[in-house]
């Protein structure tokens, strides 16, 4: 689905992403991880076309990103950040629905849609009327994830959407998220910190250090076969309850 080809980024001659070539399967759990200013963030902007590289190429389904068709890609690709990044002077409805009435969506396919994702996130449609302000943090980040699931997109990109919540509401939340992606069936790339996180949501896992990927594979794969030290300190770094209760099920 998204193919990464000799991709770097400099600011300033300073290197913060080293040629990476990676490809990312359709219909996988995908999660960049690594400790802050790995760059792991600057590659999931890159994917999105926030910045370009400075060297090297992106395709998204055999089609290379480029600024003539970044909008239209765009399109295809729901995007969700750490604070929900809602709009504080619109409703919930209105944030949720701008880009589809920007794109001339009727008003009955935007009401089939609502009906569609407020199961799905969990959320009561009387909230639809209320603003971000006057909704917990746990609801403004299901209602960012709505918003960015709106227009149905082949890809979904988060960047540690849970990095806020606290630890009830964090764990409730991946919970909602692996069968959200279990259901859906779409291309996922998600930005954390947390292995314990990575290890819950994530088919593949990539280790980010210093600009550079040290391994990609499944937790399991991490574990049994870490390619370097730094890799096997660092999913050994924490434990998650989620890992052990997943274990326990399985």
């Amino acid at each position: 689905m998204i193919k990464l080809s000799g991709v770097s980024k400099s600011y300033d001659e300073k290197l913060v992403l080293q040629p990476t070539t990676l490809e990312f399967e359709t219909g996988k759990s995908n999660v960049l991880i690594g400790t802050s200013g790995c760059g792991k963030s600057t590659l999931l902007r890159l994917i999105i076309g926030l910045i370009e590289p400075t060297e090297g190429t992106i395709e998204f389904a055999g089609t290379q990103l480029s600024r003539k068709n970044i909008v239209q890609i765009r399109h295809r690709i729901g995007y969700m950040i750490q604070d929900g990044g809602l709009f504080p002077h619109l409703s919930v409805r209105g944030n949720v629905e701008l880009l589809a009435k920007h794109l001339g969506w009727k008003p009955s396919r935007r009401a089939k849609r609502f009906e569609e994702l407020l199961g799905l996130v969990h959320l009561d449609p009387k909230i639809l009327k209320k603003f971000p302000g006057q909704i917990s943090g746990g609801q403004q980040q299901r209602v960012a994830l709505m918003r960015a699931l709106f227009l149905d997109p082949d890809v979904l990109l988060l960047d540690e959407p849970m990095g806020a919540l606290d630890p009830i509401i964090r764990t409730n939340l991946q919970e909602e998220l692996r069968d959200i992606f279990r259901s859906l069936n779409k291309t996922v790339i998600l930005v954390t910190h947390d292995i314990g996180e990575a290890a819950y949501l994530g088919d593949v896992i990539s280790i980010l250090s210093a600009g550079k990927i040290l391994q990609s594979g499944s937790f399991e794969d991490l574990v049994q076969n870490p390619a370097t030290p730094f890799v096997k300190e660092f999913i050994h770094a924490n434990n998650h309850p989620l890992i052990d209760s997943d274990k326990e099920q399985s």
